[in-house]
């Protein structure tokens, strides 16, 4: 009797299991979190990247006719099969985390179920340790003492058959999750394998556009053309930037995505009070490849504008903002790849183009020194490097003279 009651106030002390519902798994809560904001983040951001390329890749059909025009198709080749292989590896990594969760959920569950068998036993060995003819008859006689051994025997009968219950669906449970996780690794491995598929892909959409441009820069008479669209380039950067000051509207002819709304910042006073101490956009500087002003060719003559610095580095190298700002403009552009404009207020404005990514978006606020991306070829004919322009109202500004000597 003492036996039996002791057992029945273990059970009764046991967590009951709401009906209806999968049991709370002990250890196990952490397997059910979903992905993290970093990784949903990540997800985002190369499909909206992705669906960005494959819009403007519907949308330059048919300008390949002009050589700024091939480049930009062979840059979105490239950035488009890197995309896919990003897109690819993350997939995997998603298949591979939720492979680990379903196989720590199955090994909690086994211990659940272990600890189930372990209460049933218990609860057995109770039972047969309480014979129930006693407490029947004393049950029958009134004995109220007995009587109260009787019901501790019936506390356990119940609480054997929710065990047993338990048990099953632990037991069930813990085969689906098992399941889950053989089912998880391959579809990881397969997408594993996609990934590797496309960074070979990558691979060889990158030597062929260096195969295609060197093919083109060695072409004289191309390269006339190139010098004379490279002009046209110059004005319709000036004029982007025109249309990215946030007192203009807000058009974007060049961009297949549209526009966000703008809201100027008031606080923003400019650059004026920074001459000659602004930092470079390369934290080394970078090797100066091209420098502010008209470009003469000395075998065609030909001159072309440039309204920047060319800052030759290597690739992958981060860019940095020159000041406090916000990102009025973030899109590919024609003749200068992926490019970035910053609104410094007072009419100032700073541009970083031939990137290989940025890591800022439209309408972002930047402080001076924050990373914004990285050093690529992207709309380059010359491997990577950096245009780094910067304007004051409607003119561009030579670098040289506001930068840190």
């Amino acid at each position: 009797m003492a036996a039996a009651a002791a057992l029945a106030a273990t059970a009764a002390a046991a967590p009951a299991q709401p009906k209806g519902n999968a049991p709370e798994i002990p250890g196990a809560r952490a397997v059910h979190e979903e992905r993290s904001p970093s990784q949903q983040a990540a997800i985002d951001r190369v499909a909206a990247e992705l669906a960005a390329i494959e819009a403007r890749i519907a949308a330059s059909r048919g300008q390949e006719k002009t050589l700024l025009g091939e480049v930009a198709r062979f840059d979105l080749d490239v950035a488009r099969a890197q995309a896919r292989e990003e897109a690819s590896r993350l997939a995997a990594e998603e298949q591979a985390r939720k492979a680990r969760a379903a196989k720590e959920r199955a090994a909690a569950l086994a211990r659940r179920l272990d600890a189930t068998r372990a209460r049933v036993a218990i609860v057995l060995e109770a039972l047969y340790r309480s014979p129930p003819r006693e407490g029947v008859a004393a049950l029958i006689a009134g004995d109220g003492e007995r009587g109260g051994a009787e019901g501790g025997a019936s506390v356990l009968a119940r609480r054997q058959i929710e065990i047993a219950r338990e048990l099953d669906d632990a037991r069930r449970a813990s085969q689906r999750a098992a399941q889950e996780a053989i089912s998880r690794a391959r579809s990881a491995e397969i997408l594993g394998d996609e990934a590797r598929l496309r960074a070979a892909e990558a691979r060889e959409a990158r030597g062929h556009r260096k195969r295609e441009l060197d093919a083109l820069a060695s072409d004289r008479k191309r390269a006339v053309e190139l010098e004379e669209e490279s002009a046209l380039a110059q004005a319709g950067l000036l004029g982007q930037i025109e249309r990215a000051r946030p007192d203009s509207p807000a058009t974007r002819p060049e961009s297949p995505v549209a526009p966000i709304a703008r809201v100027p910042r008031t606080d923003l006073v400019g650059l004026d009070a920074l001459r000659g101490r602004l930092p470079w956009p390369l934290a080394d500087r970078g090797r100066i490849a091209g420098a502010y002003g008209e470009v003469v060719n000395p075998r065609h003559g030909t001159r072309t504008p440039r309204h920047g610095l060319v800052l030759e580095a290597p690739e992958g190298t981060p860019i940095r903002a020159i000041a406090e700002g916000r990102v009025e403009f973030v899109d590919w552009f024609k003749g200068f790849g992926r490019c970035l404009v910053i609104d410094h207020g007072g009419g100032w404005m700073s541009v970083s183009a031939h990137a290989s990514a940025f890591t800022v978006g439209q309408g972002d606020d930047v402080v001076a020194g924050q990373v914004v991306g990285a050093v690529g070829d992207t709309g380059s004919l010359d491997g990577p490097r950096l245009y780094f322009q910067m304007s004051r109202g409607s003119e561009p500004v030579n670098p040289i003279e506001w930068l840190e000597r």
